[in-house]
């Protein structure tokens, strides 16, 4: 159940010019989960950094009251991994999260699925998110020894020392 929504206003926006949000209220009916589709064999064995943007703003006068839980799956959502979670009772501008995913529970080859989690707790409140990003480091040796011999206006020959275990190079 999503309960998500794409808004357009910017006073609600940390850049940009659209984000998501959820009206968080009255019972857990209201809770939202927004996720990712699942990326097959998509990771290459290294840390993960989440981040995003989010705000909190109450409905009116009723108060801000939830918990956001922020999850991984590796295996298509039939069992979810805890990054974090967080309390959300205050009115909140716009602040950033960021997380890293240890490359110990993200091993080469697995699948990986994203979401974020909102729990209501009492009142009526917004929460807010823009500019998700989930990445990865590809861990490739940079070279030495770089070359650049017979330089023309158009060409050059270049070398360099390979120090990990490529076959195929970008130039």
């Amino acid at each position: 159940q999503s309960k998500y929504f794409a808004t357009s206003d910017s006073d609600f926006q940390c850049g940009g010019t659209k984000n998501l949000y959820n009206n968080l209220f009255s019972s857990a009916s209201n809770d939202g989960t927004i996720t990712s589709r699942n990326y097959v064999d998509v990771s290459n064995g290294t840390d993960a950094t989440v981040t995003f943007e989010w705000l909190a703003i109450p409905y009116r006068s009723y108060g801000v009251d939830y918990i956001i839980y922020v999850e991984y799956s590796t295996d298509d959502g039939s069992s979810w991994n805890a990054i974090t979670q967080f309390a959300v009772t205050t009115t909140t501008s716009c602040t950033t999260y960021s997380e890293t995913i240890s490359a110990a529970n993200l091993s080469s080859g697995s699948d990986f699925k994203f979401q974020i989690r909102g729990e209501w707790q009492s009142g009526d409140s917004f929460f807010y998110l823009d500019n998700i990003d989930i990445s990865q480091v590809f861990s490739c040796a940079a070279p030495s020894a770089l070359t650049a011999r017979n330089e023309t206006a158009t060409s050059a020959d270049l070398g360099w020392t390979e120090n990990g275990t490529a076959s195929l190079y970008n130039v």
